[in-house]
């Protein structure tokens, strides 16, 4: 993005005007030089107060003045110079451009400079023998264009393997349409676990060029545990050199994908349990779709609804304490931003916010 650098100098030609005594003379150097307003009664001292004054007008400037859409597109920078007159009562008077680079940007800082006339803005007169006088003020703008960043390259380097965020084709699992999808579909129950637990965990996994592939982290947002984990493992595990590796400029790419996998009691028993996940799942992405659309309230009580199915749902608790910071409630933010990380490990940013929201 461009942005405007402004910095501002406070030039002065040092001729003495000879008609010192002549009311309509305009003094180009005085005893005392004219200062922008807003740093009188202070108690500071005279070069404290010359500083104070020029960091004013900066801010004045800073906050009115625009860099001139035709500048900007055709890539004018550069020193504007305008000249004016600082009369007895603080007004501004006479004031032109004495330095122009074009693309409007002489225009755009002469309206600043008039500006203070029309906001009321009344400068500390200059003074000589005593008496406010007209003084000359060349204040000089500059325009600077401050290239786009480069973007990010679309990898980051972990140990030997150069990992790609960006890629034009997307791994593939197996060889048929929808394979991924079928095997997840059949993902197994643990069979150590005599219970209704219903969730979800996401598993951050690697896929090499080879299609050979390595777990990374583990989000368990049900909380289910070390056996569900385990099986989790173990089933994309059997994965490995089963998949089409991503691909970026026609060539194989390493790259990291997050796969969600779903458990989900199978017993007659735990029907019900199996149900209100499903209920919950619906719920939680109805609610997505209302926050996208901020609809903040209507997404929040979704998502209560989804816990009030599927308690303690970590996923489910940090889209709703987000949810309760947009409005607010910090307080219930933190109730949920807390619980949520006894279960799972919080973004760095998170953990940056619940200082400051669960005083």
């Amino acid at each position: 993005m461009r942005f405007l650098y402004f910095s501002f100098l406070l030039l002065l030609n040092f001729t003495l005007s000879a008609q010192e005594k002549n009311p309509t003379a305009v003094f180009s150097i005085v005893e005392s030089m004219p200062r922008f307003p807003g740093c009188e009664n202070q108690g500071l001292a005279a070069d404290a107060v010359k500083q104070c004054s020029e960091k004013k007008m900066l801010g004045f400037v800073y906050e009115n003045i625009s860099y001139p859409e035709e500048a900007k597109s055709t890539g004018v920078e550069g020193t504007v110079v305008i000249r004016f007159v600082i009369q007895e009562d603080g007004s501004i008077a006479e004031a032109q451009i004495a330095k122009e680079i074009g693309g409007g940007c002489g225009a755009e800082a002469l309206r600043i400079v008039e500006l203070m006339n029309e906001k009321g803005v009344k400068w500390i007169p200059g003074m000589q023998d005593g008496e406010p006088v007209r003084v000359y003020f060349n204040l000089p703008v500059k325009y600077k264009l401050e290239k786009e960043p480069p973007p990010p390259p679309p990898y980051f380097i972990a140990g030997v393997d150069t990992i790609y965020t960006e890629f034009e084709e997307a791994p593939i699992y197996g060889t048929e349409e929808g394979a991924l999808q079928k095997y997840m579909e059949n993902l197994p129950y643990p069979q150590s676990v005599d219970s209704c637990l219903a969730g979800s965990m996401v598993v951050q996994f690697f896929i090499s060029k080879k299609g050979e592939i390595k777990i990374g982290d583990i989000y368990d947002y049900g909380d289910l545990g070390f056996d569900f984990q385990f099986e989790a493992i173990q089933h994309l595990n059997a994965t490995n050199l089963k998949w089409q590796a991503a691909k970026r400029g026609g060539l194989p790419v390493s790259c990291y994908i997050p796969l969600r996998m779903t458990f989900k009691p199978k017993t007659e028993k735990c029907q019900t349990i199996a149900d209100n996940y499903d209920l919950a799942y619906i719920a939680a992405a109805e609610a997505e779709t209302l926050y996208t659309d901020q609809k903040i309230e209507e997404a929040i009580a979704k998502w209560t609804a989804s816990l009030t199915l599927l308690p303690g749902n970590a996923e489910v608790l940090l889209l709703r304490g987000q949810a309760y910071l947009e409005v607010n409630q910090n307080e219930k933010a933190c109730s949920d931003l807390q619980a949520a990380k006894k279960i799972i490990p919080l973004a760095a940013w998170v953990e940056q916010l619940l200082p400051m929201i669960c005083k």
